[in-house]
């Protein structure tokens, strides 16, 4: 785990379970503005950034609440892409890291450490019993694989050449997935079970 800068103005105390922890979690909105994450209270009070003192790291973006209140962050190192190196081939050779940040004790944990299989990693859905959607990009295809927080036990939820999955949702009960596929046959809804 590391620790981060402080936020400026410190996080109200609220009771230490799970259910409250979520529950205050919810209650600050995270965003991104001007290539930097902030939080705000919903009452729009209490607006500042989020300070993150990691190594490589260029931009920050805000996901999901885990259940125990943290909420998911993705990183990404300098873009592999530029001037002589054509999005298309190298913007997906970016180093991208996915973060788990505890708003109460200012502490980042990353996930999806274990097993990995490309260097390109971007979080589309929490599942639950630990559990989470990434999209896997390798050279010349994305796939989506559900696998654990810590990123074992990895299942292949698209196979490699069905094309592009995004804008996943998970039922209220959590049993059901449906999600958009860009295809080589044309644009697609799906839903399935969670797998």
């Amino acid at each position: 785990m590391l620790e981060t800068n402080p936020i400026p103005e410190p996080v109200p105390n609220v009771s230490r379970s799970c259910g409250a922890e979520a529950r205050q979690a919810q209650s600050w909105l995270f965003f991104t503005s001007d290539g930097k994450t902030c939080l705000i209270q919903a009452d729009g009070k209490g607006l500042r950034t989020l300070e993150l003192d990691v190594p490589n790291q260029a931009t920050w973006q805000p996901g999901s609440s885990l259940p125990d209140g943290r909420v998911m962050l993705l990183s990404m190192e300098a873009r592999r892409d530029g001037p002589g190196r054509p999005f298309e081939e190298y913007y997906t050779q970016t180093p991208t890291h996915i973060w788990a940040y505890d708003i109460h004790r200012r502490v980042l944990e990353e996930l999806a450490t274990q097993n990995r299989m490309a260097s390109f990693y971007t979080p589309q859905l929490l599942l639950r019993e630990g559990r989470i959607l990434v999209q896997v990009c390798r050279p010349g295809y994305a796939q989506i694989f559900n696998m654990r927080l810590d990123g074992t036990d990895a299942r292949e939820f698209t196979a490699s050449a069905e094309g592009v999955a995004y804008g996943f949702s998970l039922s209220p009960h959590g049993t059901r997935i449906a999600f958009h596929l860009a295809s080589p046959s044309g644009y697609q809804i799906w839903t399935c079970d969670e797998l």
